[in-house]
């Protein structure tokens, strides 16, 4: 049944969310928490990342301070960031399913979880970081009609599930070098992070929110 609602609203587009999702944990009372960095491990990973691997510090990076999702990360193309006005535009994901008239699945360019545009303002590390990403981006990689990604590995699209493996992998090389280790660590961590460093900055409710 879980199947069916994924197809329903990823490849048909019928409905907007799976109904089903997470359904068994809600009942069994299985559903984690998903819970922020502490401003100590944030700054610890967040510096571990940036010297022990550059490819993966701008995707970290730009999750922790846009608190986008994985999805809408790696479908970013140079042509959503806008440097004029340092915004970042956020109106697609990249999802991997098999369509109806497909013989295996890929990724297929999608609407956002919720429907809707995001425009993210960009501060300096990030942006400078964005405008030398997109100068080296090529247009040889074409999804659904969309190229020029930002975030690509070896040659092709990130996929959701290349990317949370790479982010798993760096974590654990991570807490190798610390007593203060990040447990269960998922991309969604970032997100929350980012969430919890703008609210204590002062962040209006309503913008963090959007």
């Amino acid at each position: 049944m879980n199947s069916i609602f994924n197809y329903a609203m990823d490849s048909m587009e019928l409905i907007n969310k799976n109904p089903c999702r997470r359904a068994l944990n809600n009942i069994e009372g299985r559903q984690k928490e998903t819970i922020p960095l502490t401003k100590t491990q944030d700054k610890a990973l967040m510096e571990y990342v940036c010297e022990h691997d550059k490819n993966l510090y701008p995707i970290f990076l730009l999750m922790r301070e846009t608190m986008v999702r994985v999805g809408e990360c790696i479908a970013i193309t140079k042509s959503d960031i806008d440097f004029e006005s340092r915004t970042l535009t956020i109106n697609k994901q990249l999802i991997l399913y098999k369509a109806e008239d497909e013989h295996k699945a890929r990724l297929h360019i999608s609407e956002t979880k919720g429907r809707n545009t995001r425009r993210i303002p960009l501060k300096d590390e990030l942006l400078q970081i964005l405008k030398e990403l997109a100068e080296k981006a090529k247009d040889d990689v074409c999804i659904d009609g969309v190229s020029g990604f930002i975030f690509t590995k070896y040659g092709n699209a990130y996929a959701p599930y290349d990317l949370r493996c790479d982010f798993n992998e760096v974590v654990m090389k991570y807490n190798v070098f610390t007593d203060d280790k990040i447990e269960h660590f998922t991309p969604k961590m970032l997100r929350h992070t980012g969430c919890t460093m703008y609210a204590r900055e002062g962040m209006d409710i309503s913008v963090l929110q959007y």
